[in-house]
């Protein structure tokens, strides 16, 4: 076996010593080994107990394990936060206790998991604690032992509520997919790119003369409802609708993601955009209201994008000739 240590025994009283002292020795011996090497044993599984906790504890996402028995047993300091309770609250309930109404299904999905021992992942789950409602992916994963006895479950909880917010709010301002794309590329899509991009520009011809006879609630109202009908068109082609400035709108196609036909895509949303327009006339019309006209112009050219103001107040926006020369068509 493996030398972990030496045993000295002296000056024996009553004579030397003797092979039955040597015996008794090598036995003493052998039992202070066991001892030391289940010494060693406990500090390492300690240490790993302590890393575990401290990986755990760590976590932005929620983690809560269940015993064999459905009991919870642990939860870190990120699922309290998630689940507004403390330990004191949560600890020694059943997963069943803790999980009802709104938030039962994650049981169901335990009890699934016990059963096939195969992980559950749930996307854009909605969970409600107390009064309030968080948007979640979940996972929920078997514990076994190395031989697999079933241990119990983990239930692991990511809070997507801030992203979804972002997303939401992003998405009032471009097609939905380019904000997950926007959201994954971080900075090196928010920082200065310089890139070929198509611009699109739009305004509405006598807009004045439509002012006067409008009125200020009544232009508020046609300028909302001219937009809404224009942005959607932008959309659908996955065009970015950079502001509105005025009655006019300023729009790009391959920022910040580019694609092999931006300039048809932007092509296609103008066709779109004058199409609409056509129709909302009609509709006027028979209304008796006064028919809105518009000018477009596009512009393929090479541009600046990027996240453009002061620390206060920031716009991710184009510049450059290629976006002057789109104002002016």
């Amino acid at each position: 076996g493996e030398v972990i240590g030496v045993s000295q025994v002296l000056n024996k009283k009553g004579g030397p010593f003797t092979d039955e002292d040597e015996s008794r020795l090598r036995a003493f011996t052998t039992q202070v080994a066991i001892s030391l090497e289940n010494s060693k044993l406990f500090d390492d599984v300690q240490n790993m107990k302590n890393y575990s906790d401290g990986m755990l504890q760590s976590m932005s996402n929620g983690v809560i394990t269940l015993d064999d028995e459905g009991a919870i047993v642990t939860c870190n300091a990120a699922g309290l936060k998630i689940m507004s309770i403390t330990e004191e609250e949560i600890i020694g309930l059943t997963g069943k206790e803790h999980f009802v109404d709104k938030n039962s299904w994650i049981m169901d999905q335990v009890e699934e998991v016990s059963k096939t021992q195969e992980a559950e992942i749930t996307m854009d789950a909605e969970l409600v604690f107390g009064e309030e409602s968080i948007s979640a992916n979940t996972s929920i994963l078997p514990l076994a032992d190395p031989e697999g006895k079933h241990l119990g479950s983990l239930i692991m909880i990511e809070d997507i509520s801030s992203e979804k917010r972002m997303k939401s709010t992003m998405s009032r301002y471009m097609d939905p997919g380019v904000a997950d794309q926007l959201l994954a590329g971080g900075d090196d899509v928010l920082g200065g790119q310089d890139l070929v991009a198509t611009l699109l520009f739009s305004d509405i011809r006598g807009f004045t003369t439509l002012t006067e006879a409008l009125g200020a609630q009544g232009t508020v109202s046609l300028l909302n409802d001219y937009f809404t009908i224009m942005v959607d068109c932008i959309s659908k082609e996955e065009g970015m609708l950079d502001k509105f400035i005025g009655d006019a709108i300023m729009a790009a196609f391959g920022v910040p993601i580019s694609h092999d036909d931006d300039e048809d895509r932007a092509m296609r949303a103008a066709i779109t955009m004058l199409t609409s327009l056509e129709d909302w006339n009609t509709e006027r019309k028979k209304q008796g209201q006064l028919p809105v006209y518009m000018g477009i112009g596009l512009n393929t050219d090479k541009i600046v994008s990027g996240n453009i103001g002061s620390p206060k107040r920031m716009d991710f926006t184009m510049i450059g000739d290629g976006v002057n020369l789109a104002a002016r068509l």
